[in-house]
């Protein structure tokens, strides 16, 4: 390579399959990783979870949430502590 110019990569350490993994959010950091709101119709319920690997777009929930289940990937932090709440 010359000087000024750039090389683009990307490593991938593991591979895991058959694993629960959601998108990396907002919710990540207001939650502390550690609870997730999960959507049940017009509302979602706050629920512990817990977090495993985390890529630069994904994150693997290891326990508190099944395969199918669909949560609040924004900033959950306006909800303060509220077990749950009516989604619009």
């Amino acid at each position: 390579m010359k000087q000024n110019q750039r090389l683009t990569t990307r490593l991938v350490f593991e591979s895991k399959h058959d694993v629960v993994k959601v998108p990396r959010g907002a919710w990540l950091e207001s939650g502390g990783g550690r609870s997730a709101y999960v959507v049940d119709g017009k509302t979602a319920a706050k629920r512990d979870v817990a977090v495993g690997a985390a890529s630069v777009s994904e994150v693997e929930i290891v326990s508190g949430l099944h395969e199918g289940e669909r949560i609040v990937t924004s900033d959950t932090s306006p909800f303060g502590n509220a077990r749950s709440v009516i989604l619009q």
